[in-house]
């Protein structure tokens, strides 16, 4: 499916906010490459394991936080 400027614009205001929120350079290639240099099914399972990922680091800093 082709996108329309509308999608563009949505993506380019996606990529903006994760930039402010101090994203990662792997998860902005990821939302840069949507619908461009990438299938949509390979970006989505990128996106699926970079989330994975996050999720479980984030869980194991919670669980071997010390709290005093």
């Amino acid at each position: 499916m082709a996108f329309e400027k509308l999608d563009y614009d949505i993506k380019y205001e996606i990529y903006i906010s994760l930039c402010l929120l101090g994203a990662d350079s792997n998860i902005l290639s990821v939302i840069g490459s949507w619908n461009e240099t990438m299938p949509n099914d390979v970006l989505l399972e990128m996106m699926r394991t970079y989330n994975e990922e996050i999720r479980d680091n984030l869980k194991m800093k919670l669980e071997t936080t010390k709290y005093e």
